[in-house]
């Protein structure tokens, strides 16, 4: 049952204030003043949002206060434990402020970080109404009235028209302040006054002096207004960043880190058999873990994202093409991960863990839909596909700024980027040490723009462009890794802690003529180059690269490591996707798998025996309307309704020779086996 009070006001004047707590329950009262009928609705919206009550028929039934949102027990429980434990209210009222002004309505011109925060922490409506003038408005907000039942049908303008009858607050109205106050509530208001002009000083005045006064009255708490933190809404997905310490049970749980590296090629490693290049962390890893010889992942960012953090085929997201980059373009209709899929990040918090990601998301920008929105406590990074690394702008086009602490856009330009995510990550891991957490690292690098650490500059000078400077920016990912290794073993955790690394994609082969436009808006000159010089990458005997589905686009280096539990220094030549890390670090943490249809399988059992084979019989890509289809050594790709390429992984020179032509049997079988496919995913054609 739920609790609520309903004033009933008659054409008299006369108010009524009743508990309708039973009458909820039937739906349906007279009204004591008419007799009337008015009938009552319950909406109570989905996901944990506000619940509210609702008149489904206003005729006598003025004005509907919602008291309490829980149960009628939990109420009663409340109300015995005493006055602290009710919430604060504060109404924040701005004056002629439009509502395409703000960033969280899409707005493209205006920074208002503060207002978009709190969007993201509540609910945001998209169809609120008020009135065209000041006075009206807010004698509605105060009293739930219609503005012909107060009379204030105009604006207010100066002290000489509150002396007139028809602009007035009638005395006989009660206001929700009033409610408050009879309820106990400390009330105060300072801002706008018709009449009585405030300077923004003396604003700051009064409420520095109500804050004082209310800070030393032991029945409240108050959060001073220069406080930086966000109030976490316990029905929202919160911005926190550090959890408290968990009982003894769910400390035994192991921590997660996921490495998740930006266009690292098929073989650009040295413990996969590249051994110009420099990466003793990754090597560590592989000596203390599970090297996967034939790891799949996606052809480009965003599905590969997609394939991970959901442990399903990006089709079923709708994540089928490039999704929204600039967070205030309101011209930006590219998709958004949906809040409707589950995150690996959600399914560990609700098993108790803390959750950060500390780089890049590339899932979307859209108010409401990022990392804090989709199961991460704590994230800082950028929200596109890539930035320079320096002044944090993504540089395509006429580019923007990207960098977020949370869902507030920071700058901080001139600090290298990839050291501010190391940073934070060491940081959150000294702060996180007697918790299980679920920390995603997912770095910017190898992905251009290639801005490495000159540290590597000696190492590499006789190396070939553009080996020299793509390997020069392998290692500065892994001496980044290898930092926040190093913390893991300082604070005694590293044996209980699974690391996953993984590359994204292959890596890039682009070789563009870099900024285009004058007047970009991270200050580079036009002409200014960016791009991956062509391509470093090692895919040794494999064709292709990012955006193919040859090999050298899909295959990635990937090795998973838990000392604790896993062997140490073997080999996995299984077939492996990316949404198969998904169910296999759930089950490592002995965490339920969440109740959606997986693509991924558990790859513990092929782990544990050499001989167990791969969880997948054939596998399946799809992104902007081009697909592949892989089983045994055959592989066929195509782009909507036509195949293209018929490639076999056995022969010397894998994928080179095309069979389409002398194979249309296994064309129809593999063709058929994406269609049936894609009919289940629902991938679109286009």
């Amino acid at each position: 049952m739920l609790r609520a009070v309903i004033r009933y006001c008659g054409v008299d004047g006369t108010v009524y204030n009743e508990d309708v707590s039973l009458l909820i329950e039937r739906r349906s009262r007279r009204c004591i003043q008419c007799g009337q009928a008015a009938h009552l609705s319950q909406n109570i919206m989905q996901k944990g949002r506000t619940k509210r009550m609702l008149c489904a028929r206003i005729i006598d039934l003025s004005m509907l206060v919602w008291i309490a949102s829980t149960p009628l027990e939990a109420a009663e429980q409340r109300a015995h434990a005493g006055k602290k434990k009710r919430p604060n209210i504060m109404l924040i009222m701005a004056d002629d402020l439009g509502v395409e002004t703000l960033g969280c309505y899409r707005n493209s011109i205006f920074a208002t970080p503060n207002l978009d925060r709190m969007a993201s922490e509540g609910a945001r409506y998209n169809n609120a109404d008020a009135t065209p003038i000041c006075t009206p408005t807010r004698a509605m907000i105060l009293t739930g009235l219609h503005p012909n039942r107060t009379g204030f049908l105009e604006r207010l303008d100066s002290p000489a028209d509150r002396d007139t009858h028809t602009n007035r607050l009638p005395t006989h109205l009660t206001t929700f302040v009033q409610l408050f106050k009879d309820d106990g509530y400390a009330t105060a208001i300072a801002g706008k006054n018709p009449g009585h002009a405030q300077t923004k000083e003396r604003l700051q005045e009064k409420l520095d002096e109500y804050m004082k006064i209310r800070k030393t009255d032991d029945s409240y708490t108050v959060i001073p207004f220069s406080a930086k933190r966000a109030v976490p809404n316990p029905k929202k997905k919160s911005s926190a960043g550090i959890k408290k310490k968990k009982s003894s049970a769910a400390r035994s749980k192991p921590n997660v880190v996921i490495f998740f590296t930006d266009d690292q090629g098929t073989l650009d490693a040295n413990c996969y058999g590249s051994d110009d290049l420099y990466t003793p962390t990754m090597d560590r890893l592989a000596a203390t873990g599970v090297r996967f010889t034939q790891a799949y992942s996606h052809a480009v960012c965003c599905p590969a994202r997609a394939l991970l953090l959901t442990g399903r085929h990006p089709q079923r997201s709708g994540i089928v093409n490039w999704t929204q980059q600039g967070p205030r373009d309101p011209h930006d209709k590219k998709p958004n991960l949906p809040l409707s899929e589950i995150t690996l990040a959600e399914a560990l918090k609700d098993a108790g863990y803390a959750t950060a990601l500390f780089g890049k998301w590339h899932l979307g920008s859209e108010y409401g839909h990022g990392p804090i929105n989709q199961g991460f406590d704590t994230f800082f990074g950028h929200l596109g596909g890539f930035i320079d690394n320096y002044n944090h702008h993504f540089l395509h086009g006429e580019g923007f700024h990207d960098l977020y602490e949370g869902d507030e856009e920071i700058f901080m330009r001139g600090d290298y980027f990839p050291d501010l995510t190391t940073k934070r990550a060491v940081e959150y891991i000294e702060a996180n040490k007697d918790t299980p957490f679920f920390m995603y690292v997912a770095f910017n690098i190898p992905h251009y723009p290639e801005q490495p650490d000159v540290k590597f500059d000696e190492r590499y000078k006789d190396m070939e462009m553009p080996r020299r400077s793509y390997a020069k920016m392998v290692s500065t990912v892994d001496d980044r890794m290898g930092a926040i290794m190093k913390k893991l073993e300082e604070t005694g955790i590293r044996g209980n802690t699974i690391v996953l690394f993984l590359s994204d994609n292959g890596h890039s082969a682009e070789n563009n003529s870099g900024i285009r436009v004058d007047n970009h808006t991270s200050g580079f000159p036009k002409g200014h180059y960016y791009s991956a010089n062509g391509g470093g990458g090692n895919t040794g005997k494999w064709i292709g690269h990012k955006g193919q589905f040859y090999e050298g686009g899909v295959r990635v280096p990937a090795i998973l490591s838990y000392p604790a539990r896993l062997p140490k220094g073997v080999v996995r030549d299984q077939a492996v996707i990316g949404a198969d890390w998904f169910p296999t670090i759930l089950k490592l943490c002995d965490v339920k798998l969440p109740k959606v249809k997986l693509d991924g399988r558990s790859l513990l059992p092929l782990i544990k025996s050499p001989d167990d084979p791969s969880p997948h019989n054939v596998l399946h890509w799809g992104w902007a309307g081009k697909w592949a289809v892989r089983e045994g050594p055959w592989k066929l790709s195509g782009q909507g309704e036509k195949a293209l390429h018929l490639g076999n992984l056995d022969d010397e020179a894998p994928e080179v020779k095309d069979y389409l032509e002398e194979n249309p049997e296994r064309v129809k079988r593999l063709r058929d086996l994406h269609n049936q496919w894609a009919k289940d995913t629902a991938m679109s054609m286009d």
